[in-house]
């Protein structure tokens, strides 16, 4: 009933169903009025001392991974803060590179920009996807561009990135450099990542509008 696939194994046994069960059996016993009385009585304080003697903490506390507040969105704050940032950085549309915790949000959007992969959403040949991945590698472990900065900088041309968030690391040096010089600029830094946003050029057509 552990490990990392548990709920499955839920659906075949509707634990919380037959605990429910177990602990409401004893009010549905026969007997006269004052046995029923004294059964619900007893089956309230055994059940109350269940709930605040055994747990070794409350099942609505901090520890239990329990937070009280108005209803809103049940995502990761730090991950769907970023997914905002990069979806607002650049015109809806455009295509950004992002590690796989960010890019999952970004595409919860309306009008959202298109990260390089979403989990395993993408259905396109085996090339593609081998350049799309090498690609996300870099994101999530910036110092792997030190070995490979060409593939680096092709992947920046090869699909058109207009932003990029790398994982902020003191090894990323060779790869903020390489987005400098494509044209990127630095418009975000925190603890956890780097958001790098390259502006649009002017329409060649001359009449100043961003591509």
């Amino acid at each position: 009933m552990t490990g990392s696939t548990y709920w499955r194994s839920l659906w075949a046994l509707p634990l919380p169903i037959v605990m429910a069960l177990m602990l409401t059996w004893p009010l549905h016993l026969g007997g006269g009025w004052s046995r029923t009385g004294l059964r619900y009585a007893a089956w309230a304080v055994l059940l109350a001392a269940f709930a605040l003697l055994v747990p070794r903490y409350n099942g609505l506390s901090g520890e239990n991974g329990v937070r009280l507040t108005w209803p809103g969105l049940k995502v990761p704050d730090a991950d769907y803060r970023w997914a905002r940032a990069v979806n607002d950085s650049v015109p809806r549309g455009s295509h950004v590179a992002v590690p796989l915790d960010i890019g999952t949000w970004i595409v919860t959007f309306h009008s959202h920009v298109y990260p390089l992969v979403v989990r395993d959403y993408l259905r396109t040949s085996r090339e593609e996807w081998n350049h799309r991945m090498a690609m996300q590698r870099f994101l999530d472990k910036p110092e792997l561009v030190d070995a490979n900065p060409g593939q680096f900088q092709d992947g920046l041309e090869r699909f058109e990135l207009r932003a990029v968030c790398l994982v902020n690391t003191p090894r990323a040096g060779v790869a903020r450099a390489i987005l400098s010089q494509a044209g990127f600029r630095s418009t975000l830094r925190r603890d956890d990542y780097d958001l790098w946003v390259r502006p649009a050029g002017p329409d060649p057509q001359g009449d100043g509008k961003d591509r």
